[in-house]
């Protein structure tokens, strides 16, 4: 049962058990543990009843498979009364039974309920007499890290590091690493790696002070402290961007004969593995550093990791493209088979996307083709790409036949709302309001898609517009907005981004597109955005509908439109304008 199991195939494991005459108790366990896999907490909790008429005792591997499988299938009242039970069974959860509960409020829960909720639970583990072990610990720092507070992250991690009970392992830096690499801090990622070369466990003790002190311990050979290691680990940084607390150090590389103590059996090195490397070349090349992340990804395979993580290799792809250094990002697709990686979708969809970054869609279009052509499937993300692609080249036909086919397509492929959200946008950037609202329309019929609508949708159903505007503005002024930069747009002749100074705006038209988007809208899930409301009224200006405006200013008073600080600050001065016109009229 446990083979079928470990191989998630719960199914057999479950058709397994209806064989045994007599299961003992680790029978039942593995059968909770099947259970759980496939998200059935009710024939789970079943389990109890029947262990019991078979005279058959529960242990805490039990109730725990048992907490794991109400807490997946998202019965989290009855997870905790399995607690309850145990303690009528004689049976004290253990540190594992805390952790479940805890990382379902992590990862289940959203904003300030996901915090106060897992922390809660922390503090009822501690009260119940149960000592946190470095998954709990792990666990909350994950949890202060996606409620963006990574100082108090840290404060758990310099916790773990002085716990006399806790040894430290790769998994807590990693997600600490994690945590910085989606904040695109590389430098904190750096520091973090080098801190694994040289941070050691020994009984729970940290020996990294000693490392950085010559003389003071003959059994570990001397090599450069944290705050040398990481100047002479890392030549690309400059002193400027070092700081004092990293000092000088060499301007060459260190080989990792060198910078790796030799130390006895009973020492445990707390080091880097394939997914520490993988998060620091993510970070140093989703922030523009390429050139650092190629550093860190070919120490890695020096290090051993071969062939490299594919995470690793489209992070890079991806950070070479961002620049515009499509050339790299080509030498490394034709690198992969001598480094013995096989492509896959999102090696395919870094490439597009910096094709369409790069102003180049003819360029993607030709990526794709290839991919296709050696049989590669694509996902939702590839077919959005594909579809803009067309889009920026002016083929409208082509991307809705794209959209056509995802929706006919697996599960894999089906569009999302960021599809339908670059359909409108490049419908507009076209000057096609007909076909923008004809995307729109299939938005509204697609189930799925429809409850995701947001403020990126109602984005994309104005910035285009108020580009133009913004754009005629310039073109009649010879400035761009105050205080602002001037606006780009596609010229879809050949791709490029370059300003529309020249766009002939229709004022009659825009307010009937706008008109036809509220009522399309009207009741759907989400209220309109300011950044739609902005363009509305725009509009209605610019066509001297004066009425329709006070009526939108009204409308807006009422908590019809969601106007943030930002866009309430830009229209102030255009709703006073509609208020006084419309008080002047009557």
């Amino acid at each position: 049962m446990w083979s079928y199991v470990s191989a998630s195939a719960p199914r057999k494991a479950v058709d397994l058990f209806q064989e045994i005459d007599s299961p003992n108790v680790e029978c039942f366990t593995t059968l909770a543990k099947a259970y759980s896999i496939m998200r059935k907490p009710d024939q789970a909790i079943a389990i109890i009843p029947k262990m019991r008429r078979q005279g058959v005792q529960p242990n805490i591997r039990t109730y725990n498979a048992l907490i794991a499988s109400c807490v997946r299938g998202g019965k989290l009242a009855k997870a905790r009364q399995l607690f309850s039970e145990m303690l009528v069974d004689e049976i004290r959860p253990n540190a594992v039974s805390w952790n479940i509960i805890i990382n379902w409020h992590v990862q289940q829960n959203s904003g300030p309920k996901r915090l106060a909720d897992a922390l809660q639970a922390f503090s009822d583990m501690k009260a119940s007499g149960v000592s946190p072990t470095v998954v709990t610990f792990t666990t909350i720092m994950k949890a202060y890290a996606k409620s963006g507070l990574l100082n108090k992250a840290e404060e758990v991690f310099a916790e773990i590091k002085q716990s006399l009970p806790v040894k430290v392992d790769t998994n807590v830096y990693n997600t600490l690493l994690s945590a910085y690499a989606s904040k695109l801090d590389w430098r904190r990622c750096l520091e973090l790696l080098d801190e694994m070369d040289g941070f050691y466990v020994s009984d729970g003790l940290s020996l990294t002070g000693r490392l950085g002190r010559e003389g003071e311990n003959d059994d570990v050979k001397s090599v450069p402290s944290h705050s040398q290691s990481f100047s002479t680990r890392r030549p690309w940084l400059s002193d400027d961007e070092e700081g004092e607390s990293f000092g000088s150090g060499s301007s060459q590389g260190i080989p990792f004969s060198a910078r790796l103590p030799d130390l006895d059996d009973e020492h445990e090195r707390c080091k880097p593995d394939e997914i520490s490397y993988s998060l620091a070349v993510k970070a140093c090349a989703s922030a523009g550093r390429p050139d650092i992340a190629r550093e860190l990804f070919d120490e890695m395979m020096e290090r051993g990791f071969y062939p490299p993580p594919s995470p690793a290799v489209v992070s890079l792809m991806a950070g070479y493209a961002k620049i515009g250094n499509l050339s790299e990002s080509f030498a490394i697709l034709k690198s992969l088979k001598s480094w013995g990686v096989f492509p896959e979708e999102r090696m395919l969809s870094s490439l597009m996307h910096g094709c369409l970054m790069a102003d180049q869609p003819s360029l993607a279009l030709s990526v794709y083709a290839k991919f296709k052509s050696a049989k590669y499937s694509a996902d939702v993300v590839t077919h959005t790409l594909l579809l803009k692609s067309y889009g920026m080249l002016g083929e409208l036909d082509k991307a809705f036949n794209v959209l056509k086919g995802m929706k006919s397509s697996d599960r894999v492929a089906q569009p999302n709302i960021v599809t339908y959200n670059t359909l409108i946008e490049i419908c507009l950037r076209s000057g096609r309001r007909d076909f923008a609202l004809k995307a729109l329309d299939l938005l509204l019929e697609d189930k799925r898609a429809v409850r995701a609508i947001d403020r990126n949708t109602f984005a994309a159903l104005s910035v285009p517009v108020l580009d133009d505007y913004d754009s005629a503005a310039e073109k009649s002024s010879g400035l761009g907005g105050i205080g602002e930069p001037a606006l780009y747009g596609t010229d879809l002749k050949d791709g490029k981004d370059r300003p529309l100074a020249n766009i002939e705006i229709d004022p009659q038209r825009d307010l009937e597109y706008f008109v036809d988007v509220l009522k399309k809208i009207r009741n759907g899930p989400a209220y309109p955005s300011g950044t739609f409301y902005r363009a509305f009224l725009i509009t209605c200006e610019a066509c001297e509908e004066w009425d329709l405006g006070a009526r939108l200013v009204k409308e807006r008073e009422m908590g019809d439109f969601v106007v943030g600080k930002r866009d309430r600050k830009m229209i102030r001065a255009l709703e006073d304008a509609f208020r006084a016109r419309s008080v002047s009229a009557t």
